[in-house]
């Protein structure tokens, strides 16, 4: 762990429960969805892109990039932020980056390699820290070895990367394992030991470009006996990485050191809306959850938890308060001063709305006379 990080007080002799990495215990994530964020260079848009603001769907583009994040760091400084997590960068066809074509690309709609150079660089010189979105339990069906698969059928080297029938069909129906049997998504065979050296090789290769961590997409998805391995490689690349996955509900299994430092902490988030949002619950119901998510975990990991109000997955927290700005800000208040490591959604700090995916990626609003006051 660090031994010069600035502790408050009230941590000292604790050094024991510390959160892990120790940086943790004074940071404050932003989460940015990188196609609505800020369009640093139009040259780089996607064709159609739709005017700045207008009504986000499922398959539209906005022209957001890597060079817009960097030219708002002034931005985040002003905000207070110390860490940022970026939903996917890496080369897919989509929007949201989910379906990754090319896992040693940058998307070139977001950039380039050296774009993702200069922003990190320049992030790192704000003192603000970077964690990837790591997309490995499946690839879109664009990536290389999946169209492969599709055009030599039994006869590419790629067959056992994924667990399918042959021939190989798309429509009406595929025929091979994918993501919630979306035909576009392909589940990588991790029961394979080419595709683990493979994702291995990507991992490493981002890690050694000097970010700060990543959050896992659906890791529970993949053969849990990756996980330790996956730690051993960040952690020795990287002592300090922050390793945080996408579990959505109880996450002991996850939590004991061998696999993740964190996860999504949406068990929270889910008492936080009843007891601030919807005021389903009173105080004393509201402080029996907390206790009981506290017992499930250590310290240090009650400590590094990533505590949201938010995602891209979700309805925007001041529309589940029906825009009753009071709510969203005793339930702020709360997140800043629980233990754990508070994490902003875009746009939230302004007063943004929106409904689930898509409407809860709208493009982030710059025109100031927009925001809400009282909540920046």
């Amino acid at each position: 762990m660090q031994q010069n990080v600035m502790l408050p007080e009230k941590t000292l002799g604790k050094l024991e429960d510390l959160p892990e990495p120790a940086w943790l215990e004074n940071t404050v994530f932003y989460q940015i969805f990188p196609d609505r964020f800020f369009n640093g260079d139009p040259t780089n848009d996607p064709s159609p892109v739709r005017p700045w603001g207008e009504k986000p769907e499922l398959f539209n583009f906005f022209g957001g990039d890597l060079a817009g994040i960097r030219k708002k760091i002034p931005y985040l400084e002003d905000l207070g932020v110390n860490a940022l997590y970026l939903n996917p960068i890496f080369d897919a066809p989509s929007n949201h980056k989910y379906d990754t074509r090319d896992y040693l690309r940058i998307s070139p709609d977001f950039g380039d390699f050296r774009t993702y150079l200069n922003m990190l660089k320049d992030l790192h010189r704000a003192g603000i820290k970077l964690i990837l979105d790591g997309v490995f339990n499946h690839t879109g069906d664009q990536f290389w070895a999946f169209r492969d698969l599709m055009r030599r059928g039994k006869g590419s080297p790629y067959q056992q990367w994924y667990n399918c029938h042959f021939p190989v069909t798309q429509f009406p129906k595929p025929n091979y394992e994918c993501w919630w049997g979306l035909e576009t998504l392909p589940k990588l065979n991790f029961a394979d030991q080419e595709v683990v050296r493979y994702i291995l090789r990507v991992v490493a290769f981002w890690t050694l470009t000097g970010i700060d961590g990543w959050r896992l997409d659906v890791p529970n998805e993949v053969r849990a006996d990756f996980w330790p391995i996956f730690r051993r490689l960040v952690k020795t690349l990287n002592p300090e990485a922050y390793i945080v996955g996408e579990i959505w509900d109880d996450a002991a299994f996850w939590l004991q050191g061998d696999k993740f430092d964190s996860v999504m902490n949406y068990p929270l988030r889910d008492l936080i809306i009843s007891f601030f949002a919807k005021k389903e619950m009173n105080a004393d119901r509201f402080d029996q959850g907390l206790t009981g998510l506290r017992a499930r975990y250590s310290e240090k990991v009650t400590r590094s938890m990533f505590n949201l109000l938010g995602s891209h997955d979700t309805q925007r927290f001041l529309t589940i308060c029906h825009g009753e700005r009071r709510r969203m800000l005793l339930a702020l208040l709360f997140l800043f001063t629980y233990p754990g490591v508070p994490v902003i959604y875009y746009g939230d700090e302004i007063g943004m709305t929106g409904e689930k995916d898509p409407d809860c990626r709208k493009t982030m609003i710059w025109d100031e006379a927009q925001w809400d006051k009282e909540l920046y």
